[in-house]
């Protein structure tokens, strides 16, 4: 049995809506959320560096920021046990104590509603154990694991 031109249109808008919703929503810089959280590491001998961006409240969206070409490229998203742990850890740093940056520095910046708050350090250095180098661990971590699937 053929099918008519008429049933096969509904057929293609299926087929498209399939398609689409899989599909990642892209981002840009002017359209990113309110309210994200951008860590990397920066300097050293280059004077180069890597920044990502965590956006917690789009489902633990994690987008790399790439200085070659100024697109925000998407890498995955946390798992629902990684985004609550990042979560209860943001809330409590203490975003006042800004730290020492060093050859090489390693970041967390916390964005809200048009304000940034920056905790920064010598990163590789073996320093203190503080809460926001144990959060740019795990977050760096996910980052190598999202790259590696």
């Amino acid at each position: 049995m053929k099918l008519t031109s008429l049933a096969k249109y509904p057929l293609l808008l299926l087929a498209l809506w399939l398609c689409t919703c899989g599909s990642a929503k892209s981002y840009t810089k002017a359209s990113l959320p309110a309210d994200y959280l951008s860590f990397g590491s920066q300097g050293g001998f280059t004077g180069g560096g890597k920044t990502y961006l965590l956006l917690p409240n789009e489902g633990g969206r994690i987008l790399f920021d790439d200085p070659a070409s100024g697109e925000l490229q998407p890498l995955g998203k946390l798992k629902g046990k990684e985004l609550r742990v990042v979560r209860a850890a943001l809330e409590e740093l203490d975003f006042s104590k800004t730290g020492e940056p060093g050859n090489l520095t390693a970041s967390l910046t916390r964005h809200r509603n048009g304000t940034a708050e920056t905790i920064q350090w010598a990163a590789g250095a073996d320093g203190e154990a503080n809460p926001a180098r144990q959060l740019y661990q795990e977050l760096m971590a996910a980052v190598r694991r999202l790259r590696a699937s």
